[in-house]
């Protein structure tokens, strides 16, 4: 294992917020390989200082789901209980368990969630505190 984390370090695709945006690795989950990328997810910036993390979540309702900030971390899960009494022919859309967790900067604020469609989309703001705002002096 220690050689693929020193791959997934260089491949930095899930941090929010820092100045290359994605300058570092979602924290090591201690999950099988195969759960280490589902859901499938997108990170999409909407303007200098919004993005939205778009998460797959085909199967589950807003009650299965959880969004937690916790130390510097966005992390979303779903509950283990997955079971379903149906009779199904063939399983197509998979409702396992997962548990997400993206670094965000320190200056990120999570500001909504909702769910639609089958996507999880969890708003995020970097905030720029006014001391590092760029100052406009005016010439008297």
């Amino acid at each position: 294992m220690g050689t693929e984390l020193s791959v997934l370090h260089r491949l930095r695709p899930f941090s929010i917020g820092f100045d290359s945006l994605f300058d570092h690795l979602e924290s090591v989950l201690q999950y099988e390989e195969s759960y280490k990328s589902w859901p499938p997810y997108n990170i999409v910036k909407t303007d200098d200082t919004h993005f939205v993390v778009e998460i797959a979540v085909a199967g589950f309702s807003k009650e299965d789901v959880s969004v937690v900030v916790d130390d510097g971390k966005l992390i979303v899960s779903t509950e283990s209980d997955t079971r379903d009494d149906r009779k199904i022919v063939h399983r197509g859309i998979a409702r396992r368990h997962f548990k997400k967790a993206f670094t965000l900067a320190d200056n990120v604020e999570v500001v909504s969630a909702s769910m639609a469609d089958g996507l999880l989309s969890i708003t995020v703001e970097k905030v720029i505190p006014e001391s590092q705002q760029p100052l406009e002096i005016e010439i008297v």
